[in-house]
């Protein structure tokens, strides 16, 4: 069984019919909250009977002594495996793994948290290395399906709104839609528990009420979000603000190099809808090859359609420049983005010296 939701899981544990959970290596926020709730419909606060073993490390002998001894004066125990590692598991250890995980005892409840996805066949190395491969992937296919199997998704950014909202609630704070969408907003491209991290921050103001302008002042952006802003300004030609979320980034300690990077990513990407769109290529499947919806795609191509491509090849080289001299100079790396920004800025922005493009 493969579930991504938080409902899904849920309702997986009213039925309270499994003995074997297995949660995948993504999203941390979603598998520390699931696996305390886990913990509680199986024990309780029952300290005694719940157990938690380290993965890496873990023999199939250590696992069946775990699971095979009773609980203390209670009716059920739990067993909470953390980054159990499938790529080491040999054939012998798999087909142990397997009897073992086949007939966990009724009082025992059993949670696996995988430290990776198993390796594609056909990955490089030794003979031995490929079997250990073999034997990690049939494995993880037995975990599948016979056990609870949850590959927690992102959520969307509205479902992540949402969260936000609920987190406020529990913490007993408000926060308005309006600045739980700009909390989310700053903090694209990263997983829950980044996004979570940065809510707490919120949630320890002294005030009930959330604002917009707590996020903007305690928030700190994604890089992802970060390049975005700084390059949505630049396209807007307006300087000022492309150099004010530069510096606030880096007064808020984010890595000039990150940023650099970014930076290349977003203007090859506008110069790729450029392209790609001249070409005729669908907006579902230009999305896809890019990696972004369908509604930024849209965005981009009306920012790109005033723009020709020889500017934007020009802005990708400048780009790459920057990208090269941030590595290899003696010069400043701030002083050479907030360069690099001015340029593109005269040579991108709506507004050019000499008036309007």
């Amino acid at each position: 069984m493969k579930e991504s939701s938080l409902a899904a899981f849920r309702s997986a544990l009213a039925q309270g019919k499994a003995r074997l959970w297995v949660f995948s290596d993504r999203e941390p926020w979603f598998r520390e909250k699931c696996a305390g709730e886990l913990r509680a419909f199986a024990v309780g606060g029952d300290e005694p009977n719940a157990l938690t073993l380290d993965g890496d490390g873990l023999t199939p002998e250590a696992l069946a002594d775990a699971l095979d001894s009773p609980p203390l004066f209670a009716e059920r125990k739990f067993v909470r495996v953390r980054a159990f590692r499938l790529s080491p598991v040999s054939d012998e250890d798999a087909a142990l793994y397997k009897e073992i995980l086949s007939d966990i005892p009724e009082y025992a409840v059993l949670l696996l948290e995988l430290a990776e996805a198993p390796s594609r066949r056909g990955d490089g190395g030794d003979g031995a290395a490929r079997t250990r491969g073999d034997a990690g992937r049939s494995l993880h296919d037995f975990l599948r399906k016979n056990g609870a199997y949850f590959d927690f998704e992102t959520p969307s950014p509205q479902e992540m709104t949402g969260l936000v909202i609920r987190a406020a609630q529990d913490a007993g704070r408000t926060i308005s839609p309006a600045a739980a969408d700009r909390l989310v907003a700053l903090s694209a491209g990263s997983d829950t528990q980044s996004v979570m991290s940065e809510a707490a921050k919120l949630f320890s103001l002294p005030s009930r009420e959330i604002t917009r302008e707590d996020v903007d002042d305690l928030v700190t952006l994604s890089p992802d979000a970060a390049a975005y802003l700084i390059s949505g300004a630049v396209f807007d030609g307006d300087l000022a603000s492309a150099l004010t979320q530069y510096r606030r980034q880096i007064k808020k300690g984010a890595n000039p190099y990150a940023l650099s990077s970014l930076l290349l990513s977003d203007v090859r990407r506008y110069y790729a809808v450029k392209l790609g769109a001249a070409a005729g290529i669908g907006g579902g499947e230009l999305a896809s090859r890019l990696s972004i919806s369908e509604k930024r795609l849209y965005v981009l191509k009306k920012i790109v359609s005033r723009i020709d491509v020889t500017r934007l090849r020009r802005a990708v080289f400048l780009a790459a420049e920057n990208e090269y001299l941030m590595r290899s100079s003696s010069a400043d790396r701030t002083i050479l983005t907030e360069t690099l920004l001015i340029k593109l800025t005269v040579l991108l922005g709506r507004t050019r010296v000499g008036g309007r493009v």
